[in-house]
């Protein structure tokens, strides 16, 4: 996945130091960020996957990329499941 740097720096700023990071895969986009006020945090928003400000365990960026690439997977697996389900029911109501 390639990441880029969502951060709105200020032209003041003479360190750009990444506090967002966008990954982008279709209609899916997967956002690691920091929340304000809190330091030293990261956090994973996916709206596709109806995930908000889930806190990330790993405190450097390349490890939040790979935490959060695993808990989308995860959530999308758990999803197709779901519609799986849904789908065999609906085929079943035809009968």
């Amino acid at each position: 996945m390639n990441w880029t740097d969502g951060t709105g720096y200020s032209q003041n700023d003479k360190v750009r130091t990444p506090t967002v990071l966008r990954g982008k895969i279709g209609a899916l986009e997967i956002i690691v960020h920091r929340i304000h006020g809190i330091p030293d945090t990261w956090y994973l928003t996916c709206r596709y996957s109806d995930i908000k400000d889930r806190q990330l365990d790993s405190t450097d960026l390349e490890s939040c990329e790979r935490q959060s690439i695993a808990i989308i997977r995860e959530a999308l697996c758990k999803k197709i499941r779901e519609m799986q389900d849904i789908l065999v029911d609906v085929l079943e109501g035809e009968k």
